[in-house]
Formats: structure tokens, sequence, C-alpha cells
């Protein structure tokens, strides 16, 4: 006899192993998940020192299993390592929805999704999805995705996505994945995500000296501070960068990448 509480199957009767709505069961109704796919994670997969996160099915809005589950064990954080309960109730499954905490124009906001529709422009979700995989190395979240697309067609970059780029660029995932590495190792971190490869010669020295230009113009900006900032400012100019002059078959191997994310 199989038994189940606080669990979600689309499926019914002998598909779902006969279980039915008690014990908090939902049975029947469609979970709405998203792609399995990278949607970020405070805790890596593999090997020690991996920069992989495991995959998750994020919850759409509207989802049933939204505040549907239940802790007995009283666990912190879900498979990701995110707070494990945001809402009146953990969520089903093993990954936990939360709403949007936006900072201002200096403080990273904190980003998940918060439901609803998306409402931006193709060329501005083109743009995000870019700079998410040739950024962080991985696909967008809905949450995160729906904030800076939103707000980059808030701010006219839909044709550039450079308006948003120093905000975008500053996070403690920035921290977590390329804290510490020297500038050779954080530009070729850039190609590995794009392109599956480091930096060849004549473009590594080529950036070098475009990220301490870079590192320059954004000190200016802030009274001449040596902020690790003016490093984040610098490199995620270059990712755009690197982006916008893709060419040959290292367009082909980005397209791959970005036909692996959840098309929001």
């Amino acid at each position: 006899m199989i038994t189940g509480a606080s669990s979600l199957f689309q499926a019914t009767g002998d598909e779902a192993c006969d279980l039915t709505t008690a014990d908090g069961n939902l049975i029947g109704e469609d979970p709405q998940l998203g792609a399995l796919t990278d949607n970020g994670c405070e805790t890596r997969a593999g090997a020690p020192g991996s920069a992989a996160c495991v995959r998750t099915h994020a919850l759409a809005a509207g989802s049933p299993a939204i505040d549907a589950g239940s802790n007995p064990d009283n666990l912190t954080t879900d498979q990701r390592g995110q707070p494990r309960q945001v809402g009146s109730a953990v969520d089903t499954g093993a990954f936990e929805t939360a709403p949007v905490v936006i900072g201002d124009d200096d403080t990273p906001p904190v980003i998940i999704d918060t439901g609803g529709s998306i409402r931006c422009s193709d060329i501005a979700k083109w743009w995000i999805h870019h700079v998410y995989r040739g950024y962080y190395g991985r696909c967008a979240e809905r949450g995160g995705f729906r904030y800076w697309c939103e707000r980059l067609d808030a701010e006219g970059g839909s044709t550039d996505p450079e308006p948003i780029m120093a905000a975008f660029g500053t996070s403690r995932e920035y921290s977590e994945r390329l804290g510490g590495m020297s500038d050779v190792e954080l530009l070729h971190s850039l190609y590995q995500n794009m392109f599956n490869r480091e930096a060849e010669r004549g473009g590594l020295r080529f950036y070098l000296a475009l990220l301490d230009a870079y590192r320059l113009e954004w000190r200016a900006d802030h009274d001449g501070s040596d902020d690790q900032g003016a490093t984040e400012y610098a490199l995620s100019r270059i990712a755009l960068d690197i982006l916008s002059g893709a060419q040959g078959n290292d367009v082909g191997i980005l397209d791959t990448k970005l036909e692996a994310c959840e098309q929001f």
C-alpha cells in the first residue's frame, strides 16, 4: 500500500497510486512547473568547487503547489539553498517561490517571482536571456527575468541593455561564483559561459585593457572609490561587448545554450 501526504499528482486513479486528497494531497491538478533548468542556488551540485547548480522546476504563478506543502522535518532551505518557507506554508516540491524585494540602484535587489504576466518587449526578452547566460553562465529564473526585462523597457534600454548592466552585475551570486578570481580568470569565465572555450590571446589582451578602462569609468562616477563594484560593473560591460561581437561557431554554441532555457 502506498501512502502520501502533501503530494501533488496531475494524474488520477491508478496513475496516482490511488492516493486521495486526504492528508493534504492534490490529485488531478496541473502543477504548472517550469522547465527543469538552473534556477540559481546557494548550494552547488557535483564536486567541491563546482559552479553548477542542481536543476529544479520553478513554480509558475498560480501553481496549486504554492503554499500547499508541509515541512515536518523543519527544513530551513529548499533544494537550491533558498529559504524554505516564505508564504503561509512551504511550497510542495523542491522549489520555494517568494516575493520580490527591490533595492535601489546601488543595492542589488532580491529577486524571486511574485506571479503575474511578464510584460516586456521581445527585444528586451532577447537581451535578458543573453546577459544571464553571458554574465552568470546560466538560464534566467522567472522572477529575475521578469524584474530585469520590465526594468530594461522602463529605462528605455530595450535595444541595448547598458542602462541596467551596472545594477545587473552587482549581486551576491557574482561574489560566490566569481569573487576572488584574477582578471584573466574572470574573462575566461565569460567565454566559457557563452562559448565553452577560453578567450583567444588577442581577445584576452584587448579585454584586459578594457576591464581597466571600465573600472576607471565606474570610479569616476563614484568619487574615485576602489570598491569591488568597479570590477562587477566592468565585467558586466565586457560580457555585453562579447555577446554583441559573437561570430562564427561561437554564435551556434551560444544559441544552443539559450535554446535549453525556458523561454518566458
